[in-house]
């Protein structure tokens, strides 16, 4: 299971990675890992936006798409985070697959939700 310093890694791995690029698309590939969000509703909630900032909490990644919405990431037992110049490069156990000039790639939980936008 990632410890702190493994989240804190992927913490800095999306700042340097991801941060401020569009994404024009989301591919989730196993549904499984998203918590308190569909697949739907996850594409259509981040085409079109980008992440504005993440911050740390224990072993949660929380990732801000805009003043409203936050995800929240967990990476489990086997979770990881990474990002690719196209999808034919993506494990074989990609989970979630978000398109922008960079092509991410979760293999980790996700849980999306509205944040007052004070947070």
């Amino acid at each position: 299971m990632p410890e702190l310093p493994d989240v804190e890694m992927f913490k800095r791995y999306l700042d340097a990675t991801s941060l401020h690029q569009r994404i024009d698309d989301v591919d989730v590939r196993n549904a499984y890992i998203l918590k308190n969000v569909t697949a739907r509703e996850l594409a259509r909630g981040l085409k079109g936006r980008r992440f504005e900032s993440t911050r740390r909490h224990g072993k949660h990644l929380f990732v801000r798409a805009d003043r409203k919405l936050w995800l929240r990431l967990h990476f489990g037992m086997t979770g990881s985070l990474e990002y690719f110049k196209d999808d034919r490069q993506a494990p074989r156990h990609t989970r979630v697959l978000l398109f922008s000039p960079t092509t991410i790639v979760w293999r980790s939980m996700i849980s999306a939700s509205s944040a007052r936008s004070d947070c």
